[in-house]
């Protein structure tokens, strides 16, 4: 758990609601595209921390965010969340901080899901 974090790393009730919307597999396919999506705006933000592209850094943050919400990934959404309120002020070493609490929720969302939800 982030220092300071009250928030849960997953909210298994809002996945088994996606689920109970579009279906057990339709959740399950989606949820393997948001891993990869998920890592890939993960490396787009990693790849513009050189850049100092603030708003390219809080568009993806805000995709990460959003989806991971959707998901029940509730410690992923609020890292991301804090990024995308953030990135405009911080210094470079300060977002890349933040964004590494970015790659251990995801981290930390990818082994839920493969433990708990893809090996069931």
């Amino acid at each position: 758990m982030t220092a300071g974090s009250n928030c849960n790393a997953f909210n298994a009730p809002r996945f088994r609601q996606l689920q109970s919307e579009i279906g057990e597999a339709g959740a399950i396919e989606v949820l393997r595209v948001f891993l990869h999506d998920a890592k890939e705006r993960v490396r787009t933000i990693h790849g513009s921390l050189s850049e100092n592209n603030p708003a390219l850094i809080m568009r993806e943050a805000h995709a990460i965010k959003s989806s991971s919400a959707t998901f029940g990934f509730e410690r992923l959404s609020m890292e991301a969340q804090r990024l995308e309120g953030i990135a405009p002020i911080l210094d470079a070493r300060q977002t890349a901080a933040a964004v590494e609490r970015i790659v251990i929720a995801l981290m930390e969302a990818d082994d839920i899901a493969m433990a708990d939800i893809l090996a069931a």
